[in-house]
């Protein structure tokens, strides 16, 4: 996990689904090229490298989900994917099924 992330997750107290993903987030952004026009081939062999089970990003753009549980916090994690997104400079962040 890098400095920001490790940060975050030590500040904000997160609990371990939280922390999960935000540290999957954090290794993935560090390794993939979020910007507009990347090659999606590409993005996609860099993720499957390190999560096999990855099989598509059923979109034209690379987009990740994280299955959460209610009550485990969603609204924090999506505030500190868009900031990990914004201090990496990445095109565009998702939600809800639409490009923001």
């Amino acid at each position: 996990m890098n400095h920001t992330a490790l940060y975050v997750t030590n500040r904000l107290s997160l609990r371990p689904p939280q922390e999960e993903s935000l540290r999957i987030l954090s290794e993935l952004a560090a390794e993939m090229t979020l910007k507009k026009g990347s090659d999606l081939g590409t993005e996609l062999a860099k993720v499957r490298g390190k999560y096999p089970t990855c099989t598509d990003f059923e979109r034209n753009f690379p987009s990740m989900c994280f299955a959460l549980a209610t009550g485990v916090g969603k609204t924090r994690l999506m505030a500190l994917s868009s900031r990990i997104c914004i201090l990496r400079r990445a095109s565009a962040i998702i939600s809800c099924w639409r490009r923001i």
